[in-house]
């Protein structure tokens, strides 16, 4: 388990751990690629949580000692390949809007050196 996955889970739903992350993971074209997916990762491995488990009675593994931890572990299996098989578009929707953000704020960042010169 490793970066916005791993705080998430050690975070346990605490916004600031893993916006700092987020933001620490973003640097570059790179990390902002790498951070998007980890992401996406993370927002599978909650969809897929609340798809495998039910509402009541036995969970996908059944309810016997371990069976927490082992359904877990496939919860998490399950999400980190369907985010490596392209997951769902989260982090390509993502990039592209981080992209097109940065673009406007240099687009107006221009306007405004070009007006004050």
């Amino acid at each position: 388990m490793e970066g916005l996955l791993a705080t998430a889970v050690s975070a346990e739903k605490h916004p600031q751990m893993l916006r700092t992350e987020f933001e620490a993971l973003s640097h570059g074209a790179n990390g902002l690629e790498e951070a998007c997916k980890q992401f996406e990762a993370l927002f599978l491995s909650s969809l897929v949580q609340q798809v495998t488990r039910p509402a009541e009675g036995k969970g996908l593994l059944g309810d016997g000692p371990g069976s927490e931890v082992l359904n877990g572990l496939v919860e998490q299996t399950l999400s980190e390949q369907i985010a490596k098989s392209g997951g769902v578009g989260v982090a390509e929707r993502m990039i592209e809007s981080f992209q097109d953000h940065e673009a406007a704020v240099r687009a107006a960042q221009e306007t405004d050196s070009k007006g004050t010169s």
